[in-house]
C-alpha cells in the first residue's frame, strides 16, 4: 500500500467510517477497493487457500468455537469472532478451542505462522508449542514454529511461560509495542530474548479493531499514524 493509500485508509478508520455493521471496505495491495462487506458476516478479507475445518473459506463463511483455521502460501484471512478480531498470515495453522460455554472461546492454539489479533474484555489463553500466554484485553502478534515463538505484546497485559519450563516466565504490560520477545527451545532448554516489533503496523491494528467497533489505546489525539512505533 503506497502512503497516501494507507493514510486515506487510516482518516477512514480513525473518523469511524467502518464498522462490523455496516457496509465497509479495506484497499487491496493496489490501493484499489479490495472486497465490499455485508452486514453480519465474520470474514472482512480473504486471499488464497484458506481452510475452514477442512472445508475451503468463502466470504460467507461463517466461523465458529472448536473450528479451526488453515491458510496456505500466499494466502491469509481476516475475521471476526464475538468480541474479538484476527489477521493471519499464510502458511498458518490455528485452532479455536471452545471455552465451559460452547459458544465462546478461551483458548487459542496457534500450531504455526503468523497470527496478529485484538480481544474484547476477559481473559484468554494461547498455546504455541514451546509457550502458553494468558492475555487481558489486548492486542498481540505471533510468529510460531515448532521451537520459536515470537510475541509482540502491541498493548494490554500478557503473562507467558516456557511449556517444558515454568521458571522461564514474564509478566508484561505494554501500550505501544515495548517489549516483544522470543522464546526459544534448543537440547538444552528453553530461553527468552528480547526482540523488536517485526512483521505488523499499526494500520493493521487498527483495522481490526474496527471490524469490532473499537480503536487501539494508543490512537489519541497525539497520535502520528506516520510515524514508526
Amino acid at each position: 500500500m503506497n502512503p497516501v493509500d494507507r493514510r486515506r485508509l487510516l482518516q477512514f478508520l480513525l473518523l469511524g467510517g467502518i464498522s462490523s455493521k455496516a457496509s465497509a471496505f479495506w484497499f487491496g495491495d493496489d490501493g484499489e477497493e479490495d472486497q465490499a462487506e455485508t452486514p453480519g458476516r465474520q470474514i472482512h478479507k480473504l486471499k488464497g487457500d484458506v481452510q475452514v475445518s477442512g472445508n475451503a473459506a468463502s466470504a460467507s463463511t461463517l466461523i465458529s468455537p472448536g473450528d479451526e483455521i488453515v491458510t496456505g502460501d500466499n494466502s491469509m484471512i481476516v475475521f471476526h469472532q464475538g468480541k474479538d478480531a484476527y489477521l493471519l498470515r499464510s502458511n498458518t495453522r490455528m485452532q479455536l478451542e471452545k471455552g465451559l460455554d460452547d459458544y465462546f472461546v478461551d483458548t487459542l492454539r496457534i500450531l504455526g505462522g503468523a497470527v496478529l489479533s485484538v480481544y474484547g474484555s476477559g481473559r484468554k489463553r494461547i498455546i504455541t508449542p514451546v509457550a502458553t500466554a494468558g492475555i487481558r484485553g489486548t492486542g498481540t502478534y505471533f510468529e510460531v514454529e515448532d521451537n520459536e515463538t515470537y510475541l509482540c505484546t502491541c498493548y494490554g497485559e500478557v503473562d507467558f511461560t516456557a511449556n517444558d519450563d515454568p521458571g522461564v516466565s514474564e509478566a508484561l504490560s505494554t501500550t505501544h509495542h515495548e517489549s516483544p520477545r522470543y522464546i526459544r527451545q534448543n537440547s538444552v532448554g528453553t530461553y527468552m530474548v528480547q526482540a523488536r516489533p517485526i512483521n505488523h503496523t499499526d494500520t493493521e491494528l487498527i483495522m481490526l479493531e474496527a471490524t469490532v467497533d473499537r480503536k487501539p489505546p494508543f490512537v489519541t489525539e497525539e497520535y502520528d499514524p506516520d510515524a514508526d512505533y
